[in-house]
């Protein structure tokens, strides 16, 4: 038994609430492994259906913490498999809905939306010349930054949001073209 479920269930048995206790002790309250999506809400809900005045000390004794699980419960959780896929849905990367693609075409840096890993379908946003943005980075960032904004602007007419944008990488070699 978990020290929190141990902690509830002899608190529960304390007051008289029995049947209560014995699922305490089985851990189906324990906010980690409990058997409810909200294992402490259902129980501070069943003991307002009961009503009594030990009843409803107990429910204000869960809903101030005292039975919280603690670290070392936590921990446990984390490290289990229902922790650690939910970890990995959190933490999983958020998938791609599109890039900026910049290419070189004869004197000319074009920009281009386009899908992960394609060009097919790419849709030019604009073109600056060379000459331009190879001898100012600062013109050259600015170039980038407005062909960003374009994109989002067309993404969240489409619905969807761009919170941040990966780090510039070299394109494939089968999409390389012009002077490079």
């Amino acid at each position: 038994m978990r020290p929190s479920d141990k902690k509830l269930s002899e608190a529960l048995r304390s007051v008289g609430l029995i049947e209560l206790a014995e699922r305490a002790a089985a851990g189906e309250f324990n906010e980690y492994f409990g058997k409810h999506a909200l294992p402490e809400i259902y129980l501070v809900n069943e003991l307002g259906k009961i009503g009594t005045g030990e009843a409803l000390g107990m429910r204000q004794r869960v809903i101030n913490g005292e039975f919280d699980a603690g670290s070392d419960e936590s921990e446990e959780w984390a490290n289990s498999e229902e922790g650690r896929q939910i970890a990995g849905e959190l933490l999983r990367e958020k998938p791609a809905v599109g890039r900026l693609a910049l290419r070189v075409e004869g004197d000319w840096w074009v920009a281009y939306y386009a899908m992960p890993k394609t060009m097919d379908k790419a849709i030019e946003l604009g073109r600056i010349k060379m000459g331009i943005v190879e001898s100012n980075p600062e013109r050259k960032e600015l170039f980038m930054d407005l062909m960003r904004s374009a994109i989002a602007e067309l993404l969240e007419q489409q619905g969807v949001k761009v919170e941040n944008w990966n780090e510039p990488t070299t394109g494939p070699e089968h999409e390389r073209s012009g002077r490079g």
